[in-house]
């Protein structure tokens, strides 16, 4: 696995914490919080929109949803508006200083303040013998920070820093009860055993995006309003700690076993860390030149596939939209052309734009002083090896929109809290269009991380670019994996083992897929051998309806596709109706998803068969 690169970089802390009053906004830089005259603009234009809103109450009744229904959005709406606006105001009030969003800016302090806990319910603790339906944080009792309780911190000690003289105006006690809660909910809980149990921190564990994200906010909380020496140093101490388990989960590869869709939030969150710990230690702490933090970042370039479509393994959607200058600044600081010029290009010359980082507030301030960047010409690796993860990656040509596009996946299923059960699958584009796709996620409810996960289709491999075998598909935990994993540097063809990807119901003998790109051809190659007579199911994922469907062929989106014709072909419409997968056909652009299956009855036990599949 990965390294505890804070610990191997041996950084000795004493005298190195700068004290508050010495703390400086981004220490690389004389000025401090910047905002552009576009960004200024967009920012005031966004106030003066909010000016006559008025906010809903968070209800009981509200908080209570997740736990009758799996529903999360009724809540998290209502919840997270409120930390937008109150930036977007504190920021509109720091740029323009004449009164006139200090109002509202005060309300919706006091709003988020006065809220029981900043706990989501979908991530709320229960406590023995008590229906968890409601928060039981109240008085002394914060035991825990999640993902949003974290980063509501980090907004309210962004608006105490920015916006502090402006808040004594009104009166000081607005400042003064922002510090009570921040220690409240923030710095007593994580400064405590907990962080001891908390399953997030890293600490002697597997940690995945929450580490780095809530060790992010936390460290702004620090470094903006804690003027305490000790626990200034005591936090940066325990913060490092933490995210040397995050970077220990990672392979060398750099590779976000999570999906793309995660990396703004792991990979970008560490950014953020470690922008934080740069700036308290004014420069000492520096790891952006770490080869696993180089990798780490140019992950989301080597995944992107063309435009805005992604390698989506994993809890991860097709598209990611979020190309932004944090990720610019990201590149610049770990020295990488790779990165740098694939993010220019996504840019395309485009100005900044707000973009109400409110998960992430201190790496938005940070861009929101760039200026407009010049476009780059990003050419597309053709051939990519993850080889910790064993995740291949084969383009034809350079251009992203030209000829064929192969990713294929070893692995286990075990990958973080968003795995699915998938060793083995494939994803093939041609001229930047999808063929065969990875349905990927939909909506979050209470049963996408719950022990019925996998009855969710898009979890499953029959609902992958995988086969079943005696109707028995793959099976999630760390056992279930790719093994005797072979890549050819050359071709960059994938073959792997993949009998104990299965369990024992599917009496599998041995399983062996080689996938390759090779020649202006996509070939699948799929070796098995069963224990007794039984059938086998090769399942396709499509986002269009095959079309010239013959004995032993049919095509996608104009390309032809054979296979054996001893095997049976059928067509079906995936039912996306239940909550967790309704949205997911809108992320393909369509109203319907396809699965194609390729059937064989009554193979012979101990009899080896191999079929072929291929993409012309």
């Amino acid at each position: 696995m990965g390294r505890k690169v804070f610990e191997e970089h041996g950084f000795s802390l004493k005298g190195r914490i700068l004290p508050l009053e010495k703390f400086q906004l981004f220490c690389d830089r004389e000025s401090g919080a910047v905002f552009s005259d576009n960004i200024k603009k967009q920012i005031l234009e966004r106030a003066d929109g909010l000016l006559n809103k008025e906010y809903p109450a968070i209800y009981a009744t509200d908080y209570m949803i997740y736990k009758r229904s799996g529903n999360r959005s009724v809540f998290e709406a209502k919840q997270f508006e409120r930390r937008n606006d109150m930036l977007t105001f504190a920021y509109a009030e720091y740029i323009e200083r004449n009164g006139r969003y200090t109002d509202k800016l005060c309300d919706l302090i006091w709003l988020i303040l006065e809220e029981t806990t900043w706990v989501v319910p979908a991530h709320n603790r229960v406590r023995a013998g008590v229906n968890g339906c409601l928060s039981y944080e109240f008085a002394e009792t914060v035991d825990y920070i999640d993902l949003f309780s974290g980063a509501t911190g980090a907004c309210l000690a962004c608006v105490y820093y920015l916006c502090g003289d402006i808040l004594d105006g009104v009166t000081p006690l607005i400042r003064e009860r922002i510090l009570y809660e921040l220690n409240r909910r923030v710095i007593t809980p994580f400064c405590s055993e907990y962080l001891d149990v908390w399953t997030w921190t890293g600490r002697g564990r597997k940690a995945n995006n929450w580490c780095p994200w809530i060790i992010s906010n936390v460290l702004t909380v620090c470094a903006l309003t804690v003027s305490d020496m000790n626990k200034r140093e005591k936090i940066v101490k325990f913060s490092m700690e933490c995210l040397d388990g995050f970077t220990a989960s990672y392979q060398s590869d750099g590779c976000c076993e999570e999906g793309p869709g995660y990396w703004s939030g792991a990979a970008g969150a560490l950014y953020n860390a470690c922008i934080v710990l740069y700036d308290m230690s004014d420069g000492y702490i520096n790891v952006f030149r770490d080869p696993l933090v180089v990798n780490m970042a140019e992950y989301i370039a080597k995944v992107n596939i063309n435009g805005d479509y992604y390698v989506n393994f994993a809890d991860a959607h097709p598209k990611v939209n979020s190309v932004s200058y944090w990720m610019l600044d990201f590149a610049s600081l770990c020295g990488s052309h790779l990165m740098e010029s694939f993010i220019k290009s996504k840019i395309d010359g485009n100005e900044p734009k707000y973009s109400r980082e409110w998960h992430f507030p201190y790496r938005g301030l940070r861009v929101y002083g760039f200026e407009t960047a010049e476009t780059a010409e990003f050419k597309s690796p053709r051939k990519v090896w993850f080889d910790g993860t064993q995740v291949a990656i084969t383009r034809e040509f350079e251009a992203s929109n030209n000829g064929f596009y192969l990713a294929v996946k070893g692995g286990h299923n075990d990958e973080t809290g968003h795995n699915h059960n998938d060793v083995g699958n494939f994803i093939v584009y041609a001229d930047g269009k999808p063929l065969f796709i990875d349905l990927g996620v939909g909506e979050y409810t209470s049963k996408t991380f719950s022990r019925t996960r996998y009855e969710i289709p898009s979890m499953r491999s029959d609902y992958h670019n995988l086969p079943t075998f005696n109707g028995v598909c793959q099976q999630n935990g760390r056992a279930f994996e790719a093994r005797n994993c072979k890549y050819d540097d050359e071709s960059g063809a994938l073959e792997l083992e993949l009998t104990a990807a299965y369990p024992t119901e599917a009496e599998l003998t041995q399983y062996t897929r080689r996938a390759s790109l090779e020649n202006g051809e996509i070939t699948v190659v799929d070796s098995f051998t069963l224990v007794n007579e039984g059938s086998a199911v090769f399942n396709f994922i499509t986002r269009t309806y095959p079309q010239n469907i013959r004995e032993n062929s049919f095509e996608i989106e104009g390309r032809n596709v054979t296979f054996d014709s001893a095997l049976t072909f059928a067509v079906e419409q995936i039912g996306c109706a239940s909550v967790e997968m309704r949205y997911i056909p809108k992320d393909w652009q369509t109203d319907k998803l396809w699965r194609i299956t390729l059937t064989g009855e009554k193979f012979d036990g101990g009899k080896k068969y191999k079929f072929i599949f291929r993409v012309k």
